[in-house]
């Protein structure tokens, strides 16, 4: 794994603003060069104090990685843009956590993973963050999936997060689907639909984690509990990986919650989901469920 130039560039010291949390955005890709310049620009433009973005490319031969970083370097200040490079496809998963990883050792308070093919909406990050800290979201129970209320709430400088120190706060915040509020893109193909539906309707009843989206890629984290999970742990490599990072979570006593998005279809390239990507998810949860029982 090779850092790339935006990153040794900005390799100095972290500096964090008092009080207010540093704000990192996962963003994994292979071959994303038609959609990651605008990935970019609405991320750069979000309503955040202090963001750092880390693009994990594995080894794209159209060139994403180098587009990235050339547009990283025209970022202001209080933006910065960490391309990771890795020399092959190594799978959505262990991106993923190179990709936190390295926001950890920058420094982030808060991790958000999202897609680069601008199907996750942008938009929706500040209110995942404040969500983390306490505003309007589904809090989900993390035995019963019922609706819960927090004694104390989380506190922290979030722009736009209003009313934050009023409501309960979370350590997992998830980009819904399916919370009430969220919606599907109507390009999304009904077999996307169907199979969507089931994989969520499957995780559901056999792990019981009180998520109505449980399958979703849109999330945001708390640094102290990524370090709790303890990254090098995980073994999911492709889009199971969304299901056993929940899971870890609810392990270990996380308090999560749903905010609703729109999900839309992806702007261009090619689905990464392979017959082997879907075996994988469909044996992750009889793996986590005996792994309990040992």
């Amino acid at each position: 794994m090779i850092m790339g130039k935006s990153a040794q560039r900005r390799g100095r010291k972290v500096r964090k603003s008092r009080g207010r949390l540093r704000v990192g955005v996962v963003v994994p890709t292979y071959n994303e060069a038609e959609t990651i310049g605008e990935a970019l620009r609405r991320l750069v433009e979000l309503d955040l104090r202090d963001l750092c973005v880390i693009v994990v490319d594995d080894g794209s031969p159209d060139g994403t990685a180098d587009l990235a970083e050339r547009i990283g370097g025209t970022w202001p200040e209080g933006r910065e843009l960490d391309v990771v490079r890795r020399t092959s496809k190594d799978g959505l998963g262990r991106a993923y956590v190179a990709g936190m990883r390295r926001a950890l050792e920058l420094g982030c308070d808060v991790v958000v993973q999202m897609d680069a093919d601008l199907s996750h909406p942008a938009e929706a990050v500040p209110r995942m963050v404040a969500a983390l800290a306490g505003s309007n979201g589904r809090s989900t129970d993390r035995k019963t999936g019922k609706g819960a209320r927090g004694k104390t709430a989380a506190k922290a400088k979030v722009k736009g997060a209003k009313g934050v120190k009023d409501a309960e706060g979370a350590d997992v915040v998830v980009g819904s689907r399916y919370a009430e509020g969220g919606e599907l893109d109507a390009d999304w193909p009904w077999s996307r639909r169907l199979l969507s539906r089931a994989a969520n309707l499957y995780v559901t009843v056999l792990l019981r984690m009180g998520l109505r989206d449980a399958t979703a890629g849109f999330v945001a984290w708390r640094a102290n509990l990524l370090k709790r999970i303890d990254l090098s742990t995980i073994r999911s490599n492709g889009y199971a990986f969304q299901v056993e990072m929940k899971w870890r979570a609810r392990r270990l006593g996380a308090r999560m919650r749903e905010v609703p998005i729109t999900f839309s279809e992806r702007a261009a390239g090619a689905s990464k989901m392979s017959l082997r990507v879907k075996l994988e998810g469909l044996a992750l949860p009889w793996r986590l469920l005996f792994s309990r029982r040992r």
